[in-house]
């Protein structure tokens, strides 16, 4: 992957993010999900698990998990 091709990715993990914000403010939750789980996908494969930004993911997706009630799950995510 070119470094173009990173950088794109990244710029698309970001856009996501913010529509997930929107949506977790209207409490649209299940919209979201998928949402944030891909943002969460894209920068793990490029920044690797250990990176800020894919805390910063595994965080918003615990707390949308958490909001649907899901907390097994959600306590699955600090668990990564």
């Amino acid at each position: 992957m070119t470094d173009a091709e990173r950088n794109e990715a990244l710029r698309r993990a970001g856009d996501l993010d913010l529509r997930v914000r929107a949506l977790y403010e209207q409490g649209n939750y299940a919209e979201a999900m998928p949402l944030a789980r891909e943002a969460l996908s894209i920068r793990e494969q490029i920044l690797g698990p250990d990176h800020l930004e894919v805390a910063k993911s595994l965080h918003g997706l615990s707390a949308l998990l958490a909001n649907r009630g899901l907390y097994r799950e959600a306590c699955a995510c600090g668990e990564r």
